[in-house]
């Protein structure tokens, strides 16, 4: 901006010079010169001084004022709903000079989703996407995008341990510790911790079982960490680690797990199996080899459209949507057809069109929208309307009318997702069924406070669901920590827990 008006300037004045009282006019030869402007002009030397008094005689023309921006940082920003950030900013030029800052004011677009203090902190509300615009000195504006997520994905729950993926990949777990399973290398998590995942592909899905666990990737990959005593992780290392460092790799991609005590089987794209660990209930593999440690395939042939692990056996739904279990057999988990030595032939159920199963322990439940929700095995909490406490037979346990939409069952005790309410039977000794009491039953009700969460699972004593605006909800048994709340206090209803920062 000076130095356009410089040039006006001198331009005005070399046009008033042209009209002094001289004209200008053609020479002889037609060519038109300027007049001679006389004592108007000076005579410049080479060096810019004037040749008649040797003084610099050039203009002292000044430089542009530089031209700031308002710069703000971190951006864009992605928050999990609940988190907080601090928006820090600067005004700068293009050669890295700084203005100070005077004033500065925030301002949230989209309150609803991301709200800003004076003092530039972000908190992050609703999932969503929201404009923050900053103002300083009254002159500098400039806006910055702000991404809230969902926190929490998948989860599973293991005997005194729990484990969640979130939005961004990232898995966390927390709770019992004493074989690496909440992938620490303290005792027991109070509240929701990293776990150390190898490879750049993000978590989808994370399974438990009793004392390890898994993690699906993006990549198809599966990669475990806690106890490895079997070959559960899927190698021949032994011992425990708080990482997951083996990659579980093969042709196809890897797509679910099942885990139990000592074991773990994959279920892959084609949704064949492959099995790992302890075998002396031959759920990986027909042989009297203990311990198998490295992944081999388990029921060739079958294929399996979801599948369950128990403790010491292993359920699937076929296709053809009818049930098949195989292993221990010592509680009537395979049902009315196993034999009492158990078996690794598949053991089918004598009902059918069945589309959800869970198991844990010696118990296992399975819902057709046909026959209802139906539960065999062991369970000390009881079941069905007889409050059976053991049957090899499928018993059937009342649920409300409405749409199932999630089944979780824990060691003597079971939930579903009805609709979008949680509702529980069977043992209720640490408060985990969340009706606010520690008294057992073997009939369904619905858990105080239990609605919207979905999805839901169990461990040993223990449950935790995911809301639908993506925040964690636990409650039962809290011993050592597998709720998550700080706390080692068993808790009667669903509980928030608080996201921690990492």
């Amino acid at each position: 901006m000076m130095m356009r008006q410089i040039m006006v300037v001198v331009g005005f004045v070399l046009v008033f010079g042209a009209c002094g009282e001289e004209e200008a006019g053609p020479n002889d030869n037609g060519i038109t010169v300027l007049p001679d402007m006389g004592s108007n002009t000076q005579d410049m030397g080479s060096d810019g001084t004037d040749s008649d008094t040797g003084e610099d005689a050039s203009q002292d023309i000044p430089e542009a004022e530089p031209e700031f921006r308002l710069v703000l940082q971190p951006r864009p920003l992605l928050l999990a709903r609940q988190e907080q950030a601090r928006i820090t900013a600067a005004l700068v030029d293009d050669e890295g000079g700084e203005l100070e800052i005077e004033t500065i004011e925030f301002t949230s677009l989209n309150p609803e989703i991301a709200s800003v203090d004076d003092g530039g902190l972000i908190f992050a509300l609703a999932p969503g996407d929201a404009i923050i615009q900053v103002t300083a000195n009254q002159v500098y504006t400039a806006t910055i995008g702000v991404t809230v997520y969902t926190l929490y994905d998948s989860l599973a729950l293991g005997e005194e341990h729990s484990c969640a993926t979130k939005a961004d990949g990232r898995v966390v777990c927390w709770g019992a510790n004493d074989f690496a399973q909440a992938g620490a290398t303290d005792e027991a998590n109070l509240v929701p911790e990293e776990v150390q995942v190898a490879g750049e592909a993000p978590g989808i899905d994370v399974f438990a079982g009793a004392f390890h666990s898994c993690v699906v990737q993006t990549s198809g990959v599966a990669r475990c960490w806690g106890n490895n005593a079997n070959g559960e992780l899927g190698d021949d290392e032994g011992g425990s680690r708080p990482s997951a460092t083996t990659s579980l790799s093969f042709a196809t991609a890897v797509r679910e797990a099942a885990l139990g005590d000592g074991f773990t089987c994959l279920k892959l794209q084609d949704d064949t199996l492959r099995c790992v660990g302890d075998n002396r209930n031959q759920i990986v593999e027909s042989s009297s080899v203990q311990t198998i440690r490295s992944p081999v395939i388990t029921q060739e042939g079958q294929e399996f459209i979801e599948i369950a692990a128990g403790r010491a056996h292993m359920c699937g739904i076929t296709p053809e949507f009818r049930v098949l279990c195989w292993g221990d057999n010592s509680a009537g988990q395979l049902g009315p057809m196993g034999p009492d030595e158990g078996s690794h032939s598949p053991i089918p159920l004598n009902t059918g069109n069945y589309i959800s199963i869970s198991a844990y322990d010696d118990y296992t439940c399975a819902y057709s929208p046909i026959v209802g929700l139906e539960c065999w095995g062991e369970s000390s909490g009881g079941f069905g309307e007889a409050g059976v406490t053991q049957s090899e037979t499928p018993v059937a346990v009342d649920i409300p009318a409405g749409a199932l939409r999630d089944l979780a069952v824990g060691a003597d005790f079971g939930c579903v997702v009805v609709d979008d309410n949680v509702i529980c039977w069977g043992e209720n000794s640490s408060g985990q069924l969340g009706d606010q009491t520690t008294t057992s039953r073997p009939t369904a009700a619905p858990a105080v406070g239990g609605t919207g969460l979905f999805p839901i699972d169990c461990g040993r004593a223990h449950c935790c669901g995911i809301s639908q605006t993506g925040d964690l909800f636990c409650w039962g048994e809290n011993q050592n920590g597998q709720v998550g709340d700080g706390s080692t206090t068993d808790r009667r209803v669903p509980t928030y827990i608080f996201p921690t920062a990492f």
